[in-house]
């Protein structure tokens, strides 16, 4: 119990101290903030990310379409030949049927988990270019602190929105095609 008690001391100290000296920041300097959705859909690495992403969604959604096609001509065959097929070939067919849909909800899911790493990978890449940007920048301009997450912003001054910038620097220092 008394262990407990210290531990709890402690934590609440280094809060506390974590907390005065966020607040010290925050007193002192401005804060700066960028939006990422923003960056992401306007900068020419953004633009060229989503680019690769939505001709690799197009090229994952014609595979599952040709299995969804594949799946429902099964099933129509099936319907239609039914009244005319014993037991055992109906369950043949059924059970063939099923197989092919499996396939189909396979490669629904490994599409949908490949362009969800696909679209994770790339924002990093993109983020991972535009943040010694976004340090130089808010460096510059005397920040402490740029906000990234638009979520914990109740309110913000445009002023300090350095994401035209950080668009502009990462657009200029991306190579010509």
């Amino acid at each position: 119990m008394k262990n407990l008690k210290i531990v709890v001391a402690v934590l609440l100290a280094c809060s506390f101290m974590a907390f005065c000296m966020a607040s010290e920041c925050l007193a002192a300097d401005p804060i700066g903030f960028i939006y990422l959705p923003r960056l992401l859909k306007e900068s020419k690495m953004g633009k060229a990310a989503q680019e690769k992403i939505e001709k690799t969604h197009q090229r994952k959604l014609a595979d599952i379409d040709a299995k969804i096609a594949e799946v429902e001509t099964m099933k129509q065959e099936l319907e239609k030949k039914a009244p005319f097929m014993t037991q055992a070939e109906k369950d043949k067919k059924a059970a063939e049927l099923q197989k092919v849909y499996s396939e189909y909800e396979d490669t629904r899911k490994k599409a949908q988990d490949e362009l969800n790493q696909m679209n994770q990978e790339l924002i990093l890449s993109v983020l991972k270019t535009a943040d010694p940007i976004v340090a130089r920048i808010a460096r510059a301009r005397g920040y402490c602190m740029v906000v990234k997450d638009a979520s914990v912003v109740g309110f913000m001054e445009p002023r300090v929105d350095i994401t035209e910038e950080v668009i502009k620097e990462l657009d200029r220092q991306q190579p010509p095609k």
